[in-house]
C-alpha cells in the first residue's frame, strides 16, 4: 500500500538526507531503513525535554562539523535508484509476530479502502503472555453496514496469512487522549464475536467433544466454540495447530500427528482422531487413504477433446494461466507479456474486477516485476481453483474456453503439512477442471506445471538416473500430502494426452530467488530456513547436494518451451544443470557476517525446540512437526536427498535460446538476503552494509 503514495522528493540545499540501518550504516538503494535529517536545518533539541532529545537527536558520524546532529524521524523509508525517497510507514508502526516483520500501517492502509471503514487503528497485543496477536480497531462510516467478518475476508483476499489480524473490534467512536490522540492502551481487548462469523453454535455430543471444545476456547481465548468450527477460520495457523498437538498431548497423554489435525480441522474431527489413537489405530487405518488417491487418477469420463488439426499456434491472442498469484505464476505472468503479444487472463479469487486486478498488481510489485506499459493485457479472471468450473458460471467457463489458445497450469495449494484430503480440491480437482476447460469448445494445449519430486517415485535406468521418458511408480512412497496431490494430478493429464489432448508437463525442483534482484518467496523452505537460522545463530550441518535454480530461469523456460510445438507430449525436467552443496548456505551468510553457528543436527534440532519453550517468534517453529519426522542427519538426507535426474528435453529445447541456468552460489544468496531484508523479514549484519555504503543524497 505505501508503494502506491508518491515519493517525497529530495532533501533541500542545506539539508542531507540519510536511510539508515540500526547500525547507522546507509542502507543499498532500494533496501529500507529509517530516515535520518541532517544539515542546518536541524535543531538543537526539544526545549527542556533532555531524554527525547538524547533520544531523537545524535551526534553526526558523516559530518566533520563540531557538534553536528543528526534527527532521527522514525520513518521507514528507501531510496529510489533516480535519487528520490519513497515514504514507507512508520518504524514504530513496524512489529514481529511470529517471526514476521509486520508493517502495521500496511493493514491501516488497506482497511481505509474498504467503503464501510470510516476510521482504523491496527496494533499488537499480547493478552495471553507469549502469545502475540495483530488486531484491527474499527469505527465504520456513517450509515455503513459492515462487520468483523466482512474486514475480516477483506483483509484475507489482500493480505499474507501472517499479516491478517486475529480480530477486527468494531467500535462506536475511537478512544482518545487529551491531545486528541487514539488512545491506543484504552482498546478494548477482542471477544470471540470480533473473531467469528455468525454462526450456529454446535454443542459438544460427548464428553470427549467437551473436553476437547475447552481446550479449543482456552487456545483461542474464546468463551465457547462450536464442534463444526474450522481451525483457521478461527484464527489457527501453523504455530497454534503445534501448540493444540502439545496440549492434547498434556490432557489425553497422546501424540496426535498434525496430518491427523489437519485432516479434519475441527472438534469433531480432531475427537474422532484421538478416539482412534485411542483404539491404537489412525485415521489411515480406518480408510486407506491410498485407495481413494487411485481412484482420482481416473479422469471423468466426459472430458474428450473436439479433434482439430490447426489447432497450434506460436503466436497467441489469449492464454489463460492459473496461479499468477504464486510465487513462480507471477514470474510465468512476467514473461508471457514481455514474450507475447497475447492478452493473460488470470484466474484470482476476488469479489470484482478491480480488487482481482489489485491482488495481481500487487503479487508483481511485491517480486519487483510491475510493468504499467503491460497492465491493459491483464485480464482477471474471477474464480477459484477449488470450484467447479473453476468457480465460473457456465456461460463464463464456455466464452473463456472459446477465447484462449492455451493454458499454463501452475496454481496449487502448496503445504509442508497438509494431508492429501486438505489439498484434493485445488490440486486434483482443480486440475480436473482446467484440463475441462482445456477440452471445451476449440482445442487448446495444456502446460500443467508439476514437481520434480513426483519422478522421485519413478524407476531408475541403467546409468543411474531418472530420466524424463521414465514411468511414474507407486504413490505409496510418497508421505507429503501436496506431492501426493501432483502425482495424482499428473496422471489426469497423462490421461487427456492419451484422449487426444495437446499436453506438457513442467517438473521444477528447489526454485530460489530472481538471480539478480533476489526476490523470493518468503513463505518457502529455504527461505524459512535462512530467516530461521538467522534468528536462532545457528544451522544444521548437513552433508548433501540440492539443485537450486533461480525462479526466473525457471519461469524464462516454461515459457520458451511451450511456444515450440516440439515440446508438446513431453515431460521436461526443469533444473539447474549443476547441483548445490547444502552447506554453502551457511556458509554464504557466515561469508556476509552473521553469526551463524554450524552445529551437528541433532544438536541443532534440540535447541530449536528448547528455544520454542520461551519464544514463539522463528519462522522455523511452524515445520517443527515436519523437522521432527527427520530426527537425525541421515533421517533429513534419506527424505530430502534426490536422485539424478536427466534433463535432456530441457537442454533440447533450450539449444537455440539465450536462456542459461546461472550458477547458483553466494552472490544469489546475498541478492535473496537482501531482498528479505528489504522485505523486513530479516535484520542486517553490520558487516556486510560496511561493505556496500552508498553517499547519500544532498
Amino acid at each position: 500500500a505505501w508503494g502506491a503514495l508518491p515519493p517525497i522528493g529530495r532533501p533541500s540545499h542545506n539539508s542531507q538526507m540519510y536511510v539508515l540501518d540500526q547500525h547507522l550504516c546507509p542502507t543499498p538503494v532500494g533496501i529500507p531503513g529509517e530516515l535520518y535529517i541532517g544539515g542546518d536545518c536541524v535543531a538543537r533539541g526539544y526545549l527542556n525535554r533532555p531524554e527525547p532529545t538524547a533520544e531523537k537527536f545524535i551526534a553526526d558520524p558523516f559530518s566533520t562539523t563540531p557538534g553536528a546532529r543528526l534527527y532521527k524521524t522514525g520513518d521507514l523509508a528507501r531510496y529510489l535508484s533516480n535519487g528520490d525517497i519513497a515514504f514507507m510507514g512508520r518504524i514504530d508502526h513496524q512489529v514481529k509476530v511470529r517471526g514476521f516483520r509486520i508493517e502495521l500501517g500496511e493493514i491501516e492502509t488497506l482497511l481505509a479502502q474498504h467503503h464501510g471503514v470510516g476510521e482504523c487503528v491496527v496494533i499488537v497485543r499480547e493478552d495471553t503472555p507469549g502469545d502475540k496477536r495483530v488486531v484491527a480497531y474499527v469505527v465504520a462510516a456513517h450509515h455503513a453496514d459492515v462487520t468483523s467478518a466482512d474486514l475480516l475476508e477483506f483483509l484475507r483476499d489482500k493480505l499474507p496469512e501472517y499479516m491478517v489480524p486475529s480480530a477486527v473490534v468494531m467500535l462506536a467512536a475511537m478512544p482518545l487522549t487529551p491531545n486528541s490522540k487514539v488512545d491506543r492502551r484504552a482498546l478494548p481487548a477482542p471477544t470471540s464475536a470480533n473473531r467469528e462469523t455468525k454462526r450456529e453454535i454446535v454443542a459438544p455430543r460427548t464428553p470427549l467433544e467437551a473436553q476437547l471444545a475447552q481446550v479449543w476456547a482456552d487456545l483461542f481465548g474464546l468463551d465457547r466454540v462450536s464442534i463444526d468450527d474450522h481451525f483457521f477460520a478461527l484464527g489457527g495457523h501453523s504455530l497454534l495447530a503445534i501448540r493444540l498437538t502439545a496440549q492434547i498431548k498434556a490432557t489425553f497423554g497422546l501424540d496426535l500427528p498434525l496430518r491427523d489435525l489437519f485432516s479434519s480441522p475441527t472438534v469433531a474431527g480432531c475427537a474422532q482422531a484421538i478416539e482412534a489413537a485411542q483404539q491404537r489405530c489412525s485415521i489411515a487405518q480406518i480408510c486407506d487413504p491410498l485407495i481413494e488417491m487411485i481412484a482420482d487418477t481416473a479422469l471423468d469420463f466426459s472430458i474428450r477433446p473436439m479433434p482439430r488439426e490447426d489447432w497450434f499456434t506460436a503466436a497467441p491472442k489469449a492464454l489463460f494461466l492459473t496461479g499468477a498469484t504464486g510465487f513462480l505464476g507471477a514470474f510465468m505472468l512476467h514473461d508471457l507479456l514481455h514474450v507475447t503479444n497475447a492478452d493473460i487472463y488470470c484466474l484470482v479469487r476476488a469479489k470484482n474486477n478491480q480488487q482481482g486486478m489489485q491482488r495481481l498488481r500487487a503479487i508483481l510489485e511485491q517480486y519487483q516485476l510491475w510493468d504499467e506499459a503491460m497492465s491493459e493485457r491483464i485480464v482477471p479472471v474471477l474464480g477459484d481453483l477449488s470450484r467447479p468450473l473453476l468457480g465460473l458460471s457456465e456461460c463464463e467457463f464456455a466464452a473463456l474456453a472459446n477465447t484462449v489458445d492455451g493454458i499454463y497450469h501452475s496454481g496449487a495449494m502448496v503445504s509442508f503439512i497438509y494431508p492429501y484430503a486438505a489439498l484434493k480440491a485445488a490440486n486434483v480437482l482443480g486440475t480436473q477442471e482446467v484440463i475441462r476447460l482445456a477440452c471445451q469448445g476449440k482445442m487448446k494445449p495444456l502446460h500443467y506445471v508439476s514437481t520434480i519430486a513426483t519422478a522421485t517415485t519413478a524407476a531408475r535406468s541403467r546409468d543411474g538416473i531418472v530420466h524424463e521418458r521414465a514411468t511414474l511408480g507407486a504413490i505409496d512412497s510418497i508421505d507429503s500430502g501436496y506431492v501426493q496431490t501432483k502425482w495424482v494430478a499428473e496422471h489426469l493429464v497423462m490421461a487427456a494426452k492419451e484422449r487426444g489432448l495437446p499436453v506438457s508437463i513442467y517438473r521444477p525442483g528447489r526454485i530460489t530467488g530472481h538471480s539478480v534482484t533476489g526476490a523470493c518467496n518468503t513463505d518457502d523452505f529455504i527461505s524459512r530456513l535462512l530467516m530461521g537460522w538467522l534468528q536462532m545463530g545457528s544451522a544444521p550441518e548437513l552433508n548433501m547436494v540440492e539443485n537450486f535454480a533461480p525462479v526466473d530461469f525457471v519461469a524464462q523456460t516454461i515459457v520458451h518451451l511451450s511456444l515450440q510445438r516440439e515440446t508438446l507430449g513431453q515431460i521436461v525436467h526443469v533444473l539447474n544443470p549443476e547441483w548445490t552443496d547444502f552447506r554453502a548456505l551457511a556458509q554464504a551468510l557466515r561469508n556476509m557476517g552473521y553469526p551463524v553457528t554450524i552445529q551437528p543436527y541433532t544438536e541443532w534440532l534440540a535447541d530449536l525446540h528448547a528455544i520454542a519453550q520461551s519464544e514463539d517468534d522463528n519462522v522455523l517453529y511452524p515445520l517443527l512437526s515436519f523437522l521432527d519426522a527427520m530426527p537425525t542427519e541421515d533421517a533429513w538426507v534419506n527424505y530430502l536427498q534426490m536422485p539424478q535426474f536427466g534433463i535432456q528435453n530441457m537442454i533440447d529445447g533450450l539449444a537455440n535460446s539465450s536462456i542459461v541456468c546461472p550458477s547458483f552460489g553466494a552472490p544469489h544468496i546475498q541478492a535473496s538476503v537482501a531482498y528479505l531484508l528489504g522485505r523486513g523479514m530479516i535484520e542486517s549484519a553490520q558487516p556486510v552494509l560496511n561493505e556496500r555504503v552508498v553517499e547519500p543524497m544532498a
